[in-house]
């Protein structure tokens, strides 16, 4: 009996030990693959993922401010110091919410919030256009963030000299009216006025150097760290804006679809930039921020974003703005960034993700019946959305449109939640 005690007592060990053992070899699932699996299912949306990688090492921390933001349009007081005060109390809320990069807004239309010799001053700071305002806004912004430890990027709209097609309404000085009214016709095909306002011809050379010599201009003037642009590329794909263009094309031999051909010259377009930003450095970058929709971008704004990120030579940090929540029914947010995850295959091109603080606290009303309410409903997407995008191979940051929602003007009780709960996770 003492004999068989003891054999089950052995055997017993031994069984606790196999356990022990294969506890110890079984493999786990990758973060990634959990995470993924999750977000695939109904309930995985409506919870905060429970997997995260650490921060990594080297993730920007960017913030968007637009014109509006910046615009003293409204402003009783459009004096240099009201504008230096109200850009001192932007730049410190952003490097105090742990922030490290700003992209600034210096060229919305053909016009600047610096002294040009190309462009006239905007109208958001004297209110009208090519008005000196007695100061230099974007030295004071460079001035201000070089204290806090910012990275600055000049954030320009290349294409886009304004929303309104009346010409009359631009200043004497706009390189548009000068191009338009100087007796030349042979450059007038560098202007295209549509429906949708007025704007550069994507198409023509010409109007490639005025936009790249006013890069040139920002890269000569100012210590910045990078030129980025948004995604205004095409304005419409109405054929008038370049029919004289194509059509000399096809009869000097050329055989590209217009579709292809558009593509083509916004690509060397962006490669042009690319080229002149790192004429002044390797570490100058050239960043892009197209819009998340994939085949929108290369089937109406004729932007090759699948070029761009599998091919060297076009960007350094490409920017989609993943403007969606989970619950959004044609692009949820989860598939939306792991596609553009994937996008990327060329070692030279970072991603940094675009968020939508802007949304938090309103209706989305292009998210379908399943998402209209979520950002309404929930205060912790943002800081959701970052824990995801943080596990993808191919991450490098994260970046806020735009500063009025998460600290200005625009500030909500949501949002106000959103950027609370954002803070836990910026260690």
């Amino acid at each position: 009996m003492r004999y068989l005690k003891r054999s089950l007592s052995v055997i017993s060990a031994l069984f606790v030990v196999c356990i022990l053992l294969q506890s110890c070899i079984r493999p786990e699932k990758s973060t990634e693959t959990t995470l993924a699996a999750e977000t695939e299912t109904e309930t995985a949306t409506e919870k905060t993922p429970r997997y995260e990688k650490s921060t990594p090492q080297n993730e920007m921390r960017a913030v968007w401010i637009s014109f509006y933001e910046l615009s003293m349009k409204e402003s009783y007081d459009k004096s240099e110091r009201a504008f230096t005060e109200k850009a001192e109390t932007m730049l410190k809320n952003i490097a105090s919410a742990s922030f490290d990069t700003i992209f600034v807004h210096v060229r919305p239309n053909a016009d600047a919030f610096y002294p040009s010799k190309i462009f006239p001053f905007t109208s958001y700071l004297s209110g009208t256009q090519g008005v000196d305002p007695g100061y230099d806004a974007f030295k004071i912004i460079c001035d201000i963030a070089k204290r806090y430890d910012l990275s600055v990027h000049a954030w320009i709209n290349p294409f886009r000299v304004s929303t309104n097609n009346d010409i009359t309404k631009l200043s004497s000085d706009n390189p548009a009216v000068k191009i338009l009214n100087d007796g030349d016709k042979s450059n007038d095909n560098c202007i295209s006025i549509i429906d949708e306002g007025i704007y550069f011809n994507p198409t023509v050379p010409e109007a490639h150097k005025i936009i790249i010599d006013g890069v040139r201009e920002i890269l000569d003037n100012y210590d910045v760290d990078g030129v980025h642009i948004d995604d205004y590329f095409y304005p419409t794909k109405k054929t008038p804006i370049d029919a004289d263009e194509y059509s000399a094309y096809t009869s000097g031999g050329g055989t590209m679809s217009l579709e292809d051909w558009r593509r083509e010259n916004v690509s060397s377009f962006v490669s042009a930039m690319y080229s002149a930003v790192k004429s002044y450095g390797e570490d100058k970058l050239f960043t892009i921020s197209p819009s998340a929709n994939i085949d929108l971008n290369t089937e109406t704004y004729y932007a090759d974003v699948r070029r761009w990120c599998s091919e060297s030579g076009y960007c350094d940090i490409i920017i989609p703005q993943v403007y969606y929540g989970y619950k959004n029914e044609s692009n949820p947010f989860f598939m939306c960034a792991r596609s553009w995850n994937d996008l990327v295959t060329d070692e030279s091109v970072r991603i940094v993700y675009g968020l939508a603080i802007y949304k938090s606290g309103f209706d989305d009303d292009r998210a379908g019946d399943s998402g209209v309410y979520e950002w309404k409903e929930r205060s912790d997407i943002i800081s959701s959305e970052i824990k995801h995008i943080r596990t993808f191979d191919k991450y490098n940051g994260f970046a806020l449109y735009s500063y009025s929602y998460a600290w200005g003007n625009n500030v909500n009780e949501m949002s106000k939640k959103e950027v609370e709960n954002m803070m836990t996770i910026l260690y």
